[in-house]
């Protein structure tokens, strides 16, 4: 499957706001496991990480909650938005959607839904490049997809700043093809246009998937990964 990687060097000028800001909750922090800041300066690292392993939101909870993540060169604030209206967790179902980030809506008749999470660079520049991550279709049950869903699955990443202004944005998909193996994918890649990050100030990871099909399909994610250059 051919996943289009969308990069742009030329520097934004317009300034998109975000219309709402979603509740919030307290998340854990855990920092271990990803090489030191002295380690991975001027190299591309992943700063932010999580496998979503045994997180325990609550089915149908309106948020994500005991979510793990690894960090280096931020500190994550321990913050996320609410799922979108309409969205909540998808515990029930496949055995998977306790370890990854598993979501009831129906991205094809229901309308898109957003996740975010908020960090902070503990150094004095931090370049972004890219998101990477996994998916997986699930029905409106939570049961892994069998059969194709062509068009369905597209995902928008944006990177905000504390005012939910769009700092950086890209669009990949949709990843579904007419062919079943399309129904999940490993270590896709969101390439960011140039994004210079400095310490102290507080952005936001904002994902959001989609679809352009009419038929009818859920999204999870897994092994989600922000990564970038420490510049130290």
């Amino acid at each position: 499957m051919d996943i289009i990687k969308m990069k742009s060097r030329t520097p934004k000028k317009t300034v998109y706001l975000i219309s709402s800001v979603m509740a919030c909750v307290i998340l854990g922090l855990v920092t271990f496991g990803i090489p030191s800041v002295a380690e991975a300066a001027n190299s591309t690292t992943a700063i932010l990480f999580s496998d979503f392993n045994a997180h325990g939101s609550r089915d149908g909870a309106t948020s994500f909650s005991g979510i793990s993540w690894l960090t280096n060169g931020v500190n994550e604030k321990g913050i996320t938005t609410s799922l979108s209206p309409g969205a909540s967790v998808q515990q029930s179902g496949a055995r998977q959607n306790k370890d990854r980030l598993a979501v009831d809506r129906n991205i094809d008749r229901e309308g898109p839904w957003t996740w975010a999470v908020a960090f902070t660079p503990t150094v004095e520049e931090l370049e972004l490049e890219t998101l990477t991550f996994d998916y997986q279709f699930i029905s409106n049950g939570g049961v892994n997809q069998n059969h194709s869903h062509p068009d369905s699955g597209v995902v928008k990443v944006s990177i905000l700043d504390i005012n939910f202004s769009t700092l950086s944005t890209v669009e990949i998909g949709p990843l579904g093809t007419s062919e079943s193996s399309s129904n999940f994918g490993t270590g896709l890649v969101a390439d960011f246009p140039d994004v210079t990050l400095t310490k102290g100030k507080t952005y936001i990871l904002w994902f959001t998937a989609s679809s352009q099909s009419s038929v009818g399909n859920n999204m999870s994610i897994d092994n989600l990964s922000l990564n970038g250059s420490i510049l130290i």
